[in-house]
Formats: C-alpha cells, structure tokens, sequence
C-alpha cells in the first residue's frame, strides 16, 4: 500500500469479527490479537473493533445498515475527523488493554487497564460470558467497569502469569464491553497478570 500511496498519511483497520472458520478461543483469537496490535507496532495504523455491534442474520457476520454499517461509517469518520482534520472527541477509539493486574489481595479480581487513559468504561452485566483465564471460560464470575479499567471477578484466586483472554461473541445481542460511546473493547488473546505498571 504505501508503495502504491506514497502520501497516505493514517491506514485504519477494523478488527475482525469471530468468525466460524476458525477457532475461536485459539486461532481466530490469536489473528484478532495480532490485529489488535498493528496500532502499538506501527504509528500511522488504527484499529478499530467489531464488538459492540449487533450483527445481523444468521451469518453473525454481517450487519443491518442502522445500528450496524452506519455505526462502522459514523465510529470511522470520527478517527479519521480527529486525525486529519484536528476536530476533538473523546472515547473514540476502541479499548485497548494495556496490562492486566490484580484488583485485590486475594487474588480474585483481575484489573484489565486500557491503553487509552482518558476511556471511560461500561459493563454489560453477562459480559464475563465473553473471557476466559488460562482458557477456561467460565473461570470469570462477574465483572465490573472503573474509570479506564474492567475488573473480573474470578471464581477461584489465581496466580501471577495467569492468561487473560477476550473474544466478544458472535451472537447478535449485548451485554457487551464498551466506552462510554459504545465503542467495543478489542478483542485479545493470552494477557499476562503482571504487577502494576
């Protein structure tokens, strides 16, 4: 691409959604990862989640026009308002987690920090449906929104180097994990708990 569009100042990218054809706790989840980290590893890429979008049909992979394409356009124009024509907006881009850490002493609370530090996060109750720790699904109990972070609530303590991993999912309803705009939390795959940063 920039060989053939020498001047293209930003490249955004939208992470894919799960998909079938692969699975979704390991490969599928892992190409979405790797999506997801375009942005840290290269500066003129944004990328964009699918999650918090219902989708629409029985494909689970597309989407009606409202509340579906129209939000993929308005969620796109918004990046692309700020990053080339200076306009302000705050809670635009898709969550992206920083770091995982423990929330508690007892070891039973997982703290997923977004990158972003000005996010502001919602919880959709249900939505632990959509983590796994160490890859297992049910591991998380519940969960919660604070300022810039999502704390899951495990059903056992766990240890530091434990694995945190979200898929969204591919049904066509919430709950989801989103800002404040509605804009989904990224997908991601095998965070570790590390101390603070």
């Amino acid at each position: 691409w920039l060989a053939d569009y020498p001047g293209v100042e930003r490249i955004y990218v939208h992470q894919v959604r799960q998909v079938a054809v692969l699975d979704w706790w390991t490969d599928g989840l892992d190409l979405r990862n790797r999506q997801r980290l375009f942005q840290r590893n290269y500066s003129n890429i944004s990328v964009m989640s699918t999650t918090g979008i219902d989708a629409y049909g029985l494909s689970l992979w597309h989407y009606a026009y409202t509340g579906g394409y129209e939000t993929i356009g308005n969620r796109a124009f918004n990046l692309v308002a700020r990053d080339l024509y200076g306009r302000q907006f705050s809670n635009i881009e898709a969550p992206d987690v920083l770091y995982a850490c423990f929330n508690n002493a007892a070891h039973d609370e997982i703290a997923l920090v977004m990158a972003n530090t000005s996010d502001t996060m919602r919880w959709g109750a249900g939505s632990q449906a959509d983590f796994a720790i160490n890859g297992i699904t049910n591991a998380p109990a519940g969960g919660a929104a604070s300022n810039n972070a999502v704390i899951l609530k495990l059903s056992a303590p766990a240890s530091y180097g434990t694995m945190v991993s979200y898929a969204g999912h591919a049904t066509n309803v919430a709950p989801w994990v989103a800002n404040v705009s509605g804009v989904g939390l990224l997908a991601f795959y095998n965070v570790p708990v590390t101390s603070p940063q």
